[in-house]
């Protein structure tokens, strides 16, 4: 039996089937497209191109910002010095960009002055943050910024180190692995070292510890012998934050013959005072023991008051006849006061206030401190000063605040040298923003050759 709703469809069919066969004979016929193929491989050749010139945009951009910094720091061309090129003092220590190349541990010239500058290192140089650096000015005026190896205790550790008198090596602590569990659980002090900064050599002199040393002096006798001393730490880490006291045996006062590689330990006491081929170490009160280097001989001599007060015999120098030169009040900058091998005392109130003083003789003394008259700790000058008179004389001059860290004492007394132009490497934030602008540059190819390239192929399909 046929419902009225499929007799409606079976009414409804026919006049479907014509509208069908109407629109088919309406319908144009098609016909083989001779340049759809070579259309189509051109848009597949855009689209190729494109992308390989942001590919290749993109590589150029990621190579100036991974590889710029190392790239600007690097030394041009690091040569030791010829022997014709007269060595000296600069007269002044100019103002260098933070990045400035480093000697990189290669061969370089001896030394002729270190002080502390803002250097540019690592990841942070890219974006312009700096650290505190050792400029380092050669005895023939070449800037560099000294690299000491990476197991230097640092500065920010309170490292210590030293410069020959001839400016040819640098002797500093270092660090290592401890036989026991280390005081400090990021580094641990182990030993001294020594850089020749005209072969790049390091030579290291380890000694057994269990928890890590507690530094003392090291500091250059001659040319030749480093002068060091140390206190080995008692306790683990488990002390490390305990307000109690660490301090193990003492190891007196160490002589290293860097040359030779002996080391000799010339007595119980440690060293307050070091120079030209003696040292005076610490006795009963206000009397120690003068030590010559060479002969081997003793003589008791009062010490310098300062190397007590101050707990610093940096601002302690051994002269001539074991006589002593420091600064004599509490507060740095303060007076010259020379104490003689006799126990006599003479003081320098017209000669300008010091903070470190290098060398002394019967008639001259050396330091650095203030400009003269200054009363405040303004660093930046080096003096050489007439005993007899006061009178002083500039030799070298720092602009700023920054610190000096080692003179080669050898070169004072020769006339001074303009140091070279240390030039101006561009700054890395400025390459940085460049590489930056190089990625979107190309991430803004890439794009668009991408953008590009599909509407060819879209055209060449004909989609």
């Amino acid at each position: 039996m046929t419902t009225p709703t499929d007799q409606s469809a079976h009414d409804a069919l026919p006049g479907l089937d014509r509208a069908l066969d109407d629109l088919a004979h309406e319908a144009p016929v098609g016909a083989h497209d001779p340049t759809l193929f070579s259309r189509s491989m051109r848009a597949h050749r855009t689209r190729r191109a494109w992308t390989s010139a942001a590919l290749v945009v993109l590589v150029i951009g990621l190579a100036s910002v991974t590889g710029l910094a190392a790239l600007t720091r690097a030394p041009s061309s690091i040569q030791p010095a010829g022997s014709s090129t007269p060595a000296g003092l600069p007269s002044v220590v100019q103002r260098v960009s933070p990045y400035l190349a480093g000697t990189n541990g290669e061969p370089w010239q001896p030394v002729a002055v270190l002080v502390e500058a803002p250097r540019a290192t690592g990841v942070g140089a890219l974006i312009g943050r700096t650290g505190t650096g050792l400029l380092a000015v050669s005895t023939s005026g070449e800037y560099r910024f000294l690299d000491l190896p990476e197991d230097w205790t640092g500065a920010d550790s309170g490292g210590l180190l030293d410069l020959s008198p001839d400016g040819r090596r640098v002797a500093f602590w270092v660090t290592g692995e401890t036989s026991g569990a280390p005081y400090h659980a990021d580094q641990s002090t182990v030993g001294v070292a020594v850089l020749d900064l005209t072969t790049g050599a390091v030579t290291r002199q380890a000694v057994d510890t269990e928890h890590g040393l507690d530094p003392g002096e090291v500091r250059w006798a001659d040319d030749d012998r480093v002068v060091w001393s140390y206190t080995q730490i008692a306790g683990g880490p488990e002390t490390a934050d305990d307000l109690v006291q660490v301090s193990g045996d003492s190891s007196g006062t160490l002589v290293w013959d860097v040359d030779a590689g002996t080391v000799d330990r010339i007595s119980d006491q440690v060293p307050v005072a070091v120079g030209t081929e003696r040292v005076v170490v610490q006795g009963r009160g206000r009397w120690g023991t003068c030590i010559d280097l060479t002969s081997g001989s003793q003589q008791p001599v009062r010490t310098a008051d300062g190397g007590f007060w101050l707990g610093n015999s940096e601002a302690v120098v051994l002269g001539e006849d074991c006589a002593q030169g420091w600064n004599y009040t509490s507060m740095l900058p303060g007076r010259f006061q020379v104490t003689r091998a006799d126990g006599s005392v003479t003081t320098h109130p017209g000669a300008p206030r010091l903070v470190w003083p290098l060398t002394l003789t019967a008639s001259t003394a050396t330091w650095w401190g203030p400009r003269l008259g200054d009363q405040a700790a303004t660093i930046g000058r080096l003096w050489s000063v007439d005993l007899a008179t006061d009178e002083a004389s500039e030799i070298l001059r720092v602009p700023g605040r920054r610190g000096l860290v080692g003179v080669a004492t050898d070169l004072v007394d020769l006339p001074t040298i303009e140091a070279q132009d240390p030039g101006r490497p561009a700054p890395l934030p400025w390459f940085t923003a460049a590489g930056a602008a190089v990625l979107l540059l190309g991430l803004g190819l890439l794009l668009r050759g991408r953008a590009r390239a599909r509407a060819a192929a879209a055209g060449g399909t004909g989609a």
